[in-house]
């Protein structure tokens, strides 16, 4: 039960900084937590992460139609 909270939470806190201002990422504000998960959560895509374990770099699909709106976001 606790880890299903804590997976309900984080989809919560990611969609409000998915949804944050920029006119880019609009359509993400109206999006529940179903759409949320099954459209922009399951976008194919490449991370590089640094030796100490940071990302540097995303790549995302861009056949995807969310990928641009995730752009300013994950930035």
């Amino acid at each position: 039960m606790l880890l299903g909270s804590l997976a309900h939470n984080v989809v919560v806190w990611a969609r409000r900084w998915l949804a944050a201002p920029p006119a880019s990422c609009s359509k993400l504000r109206y999006y529940g937590m179903l759409r949320l998960v099954r459209d922009a959560f399951h976008i194919s895509g490449l991370l590089v992460i640094a030796t100490g374990g940071q990302v540097v770099k995303i790549g995302l699909n861009q056949a995807t139609p969310l990928a641009s709106a995730l752009v300013d976001p994950l930035q």
